[in-house]
């Protein structure tokens, strides 16, 4: 084995290794710690420590001089090494693989060309922020806690777990062609506001449809509301009118026969002392285990006014429109 020390302090240190042959049993280090010889020679210890922290920037927090030492393997060894810091932490070159080793050999960063990998399985940042002006590429990915989170899947697409979810709406477009075609119910106007008049309903063809597919976003597991909004053509004081909303879906992609029933619901509700043009909004909460089917299906609804309980308002009804509100649980609907 030959192997070459030099030691140059001139307002700067230089280190020299040379190996040639390699031997298990013939580990060498070249240390370097504060110069402890002549007392009188204080100018070569300051010079050593800047030179140290130059090159090696003091690892430990107290900024106290600390020992290095660079091990070098030649062919047919694993590599070589730069040990700081008194063991606890040296860099590994190993046959084009570089690794990390942290806190004595805990923790395990491999680079290993475009790659880095943790003996753990996972990378963590703690609190710290990851910033960068590239594009960031992965399998899949979840933004947020364990429990309440986006997920972006390896193909592409986004899932919303708990809170992460969103509510998203649909407006009805009223059939207007069977409005014209009977003509009820009545259009009227207030303001800049249109709207559809509606008596007690008679069979008389005064009522609202209107239908839409089942959004393909809409997370299959929650019920949806559906509001109708509009006002009274007529001051009321503590009176009652009801409307009701019939809904239903058919099965138009495997052929099934159009049903003629309907699952209605019913909401009555009272005024307050309501001045004429007074608006209002109503709620119908439909269950969707029992009504809804698939995504994709079309979903139909008819309005009523129908009689109310008690003390029925003077006047009629005005449905200005209709919505219905869902929860959604992706971004668009699955391909």
């Amino acid at each position: 084995m030959n192997i070459i020390r030099c030691l140059i302090i001139s307002f700067s240190l230089c280190l020299c290794v040379n190996a040639y042959a390699y031997d298990p049993a013939d580990y060498e280090y070249l240390e370097l710690s504060p110069y402890t010889g002549n007392p009188d020679a204080t100018w070569k210890e300051s010079a050593i420590e800047s030179a140290m922290d130059t090159v090696f920037h003091r690892l430990d927090s107290a900024n106290t001089p600390f020992t290095a030492a660079i091990q070098v393997q030649t062919a047919g060894g694993a590599g070589g090494f730069l040990l700081l810091a008194d063991g606890v932490s040296y860099l590994l070159l190993a046959d084009g693989v570089s690794k990390l080793i942290l806190e004595g050999g805990v923790s395990v960063i491999t680079i290993a060309g475009s790659s880095i990998t943790s003996d753990t399985g996972a990378i963590s940042f703690g609190d710290d922020n990851i910033t960068t002006t590239g594009i960031i590429t992965g399998g899949s990915a979840n933004i947020g806690n364990s429990t309440n989170y986006t997920e972006i899947k390896a193909d592409g697409e986004i899932n919303l777990h708990g809170t992460a979810k969103v509510y998203k709406q649909h407006n009805f477009v009223f059939n207007y062609s069977k409005i014209t075609g009977q003509g009820a119910p009545t259009l009227v106007e207030r303001g800049i506001f249109q709207g559809f008049s509606l008596p007690v309903y008679d069979a008389d063809d005064e009522e609202l449809h209107a239908c839409i597919c089942i959004p393909d976003d809409w997370d299959g597991a929650t019920d949806p509301v559906l509001y109708v909004g509009g006002w009274l053509d007529t001051a009321n004081t503590t009176k009652k009118f009801k409307l009701q909303v019939s809904v239903e879906v058919a099965d138009f992609e495997n052929n099934a026969v159009v049903p003629i029933t309907t699952n209605d619901i019913e909401v009555e509700t009272t005024t307050g002392t309501w001045s004429q043009y007074t608006a209002f909004k109503v709620a119908f909460t439909i269950d969707h285990s029992a009504v809804l089917g698939a995504v994709g299906q079309p979903f139909a609804i008819r309005i009523r006014r129908i009689d109310a309980s008690a003390d029925e308002i003077t006047g009629e009804v005005v449905v200005e429109g209709a919505l219905v509100r869902y929860v959604a649980d992706k971004i668009g609907g699955t391909t």
